[in-house]
């Protein structure tokens, strides 16, 4: 079988892929995107469209990649909230506080965080933002003073000493409690032992007025709790709290809104007429059609998503 000769199949190969080469190099001279820009062709509006739409789409995955940091940043956050224990300190006048680290949830994510909080926050009217909750303990048995009974005598040999302790410790916090023991005499016994029988004693008043300074702080970039006593002896046992889903209270939005006016970069498209310079010869031209707004304006904005 004789040779076959390819060298006119590839001589006719290699002057086709020269002439398309050739073709592609002539539609991309810098006239020919001149032309494709300056053009109101449905091409040039088409990639208009492209490139805002493209835009739109790179800021939305901006600000979903900054609600995804913003999410981890809370869930790490509030890790760190229910592993921390009850601290104490001293604040700059040298009084004891306590602290501890705050959660920060949804009301439907508060439940799985701290059950307890969740109930209480059910049990609350209206919108509740922040829940605290402080368990406290009173020691110290040296603010406990003697105090001098006064003997009531009563009928039939019956007899009660009467007591009363009122402490001030300032004008917010007191402590007032005062009750009776009653007893009876046996005139007819002659053993000291049996002579005064005892009878009940009974407590007729205790009042405790007792304050806290308590609110939400930031430390070493946290949010904490921290609750001062001011009653003398009172121990600061167990803290929970948590900021629940503040930016949708009514009445925070109203009071600190939003500013609506702002500047910064622009982009955007849409439908105009104006004068500009025709990109390949430089010349002033008026057109009308779709246009793209790149800089830098004033913006008021009505509708926030």
């Amino acid at each position: 079988m004789e040779p076959v000769d390819l060298t006119p199949l590839k001589e006719d190969i290699t002057k086709t892929v020269q002439n398309e080469v050739q073709k592609a190099e002539a539609r991309l001279t810098p006239s020919a995107f001149s032309s494709f820009f300056q053009s109101g062709s449905k091409q040039r509006n088409l990639l208009l469209v492209i490139v805002v739409i493209m835009f739109i789409l790179l800021l939305q995955q901006c600000n979903s990649r900054k609600e995804f940091e913003q999410k981890l940043a809370i869930s790490n956050a509030n890790i760190y909230a229910l592993q921390d224990t009850v601290k104490l300190e001293k604040n700059k006048s040298g009084e004891a506080v306590y602290s501890k680290s705050i959660l920060l949830a949804e009301n439907n994510d508060l439940k799985s965080l701290n059950a307890n909080l969740a109930s209480e926050v059910k049990k609350q009217k209206g919108t509740v933002v922040y829940i605290t909750k402080v368990v406290t303990e009173i020691n110290d048995a040296s603010k406990l003073d003697s105090v001098k009974n006064t003997v009531v005598v009563l009928p039939n040999n019956a007899y009660k000493l009467h007591w009363a302790i009122d402490t001030v410790f300032d004008e917010d916090n007191n402590r007032k409690i005062s009750g009776e023991c009653g007893f009876t005499v046996d005139t007819n016994s002659t053993d000291d032992s049996t002579r005064i029988k005892p009878g009940y004693t009974k407590i007729t008043n205790d009042e405790i007025g007792m304050s806290l300074v308590t609110g939400i702080r930031e430390k070493d970039k946290k949010l904490e709790i921290f609750v001062e006593p001011k009653f003398p002896g009172v121990i600061i046992t167990k803290l929970d709290g948590a900021i629940v889903d503040p930016k949708k209270s009514s009445v925070l939005k109203s009071l600190f809104p939003q500013k609506r006016w702002s500047i910064g970069p622009q982009l955007g498209l849409g439908i105009g007429m104006g004068r500009g310079l025709d990109a390949s010869t430089f010349k002033p031209v008026s057109t009308i059609g779709v246009f793209v707004y790149v800089g830098i304006g004033v913006q008021y904005t009505l509708i926030r998503f």
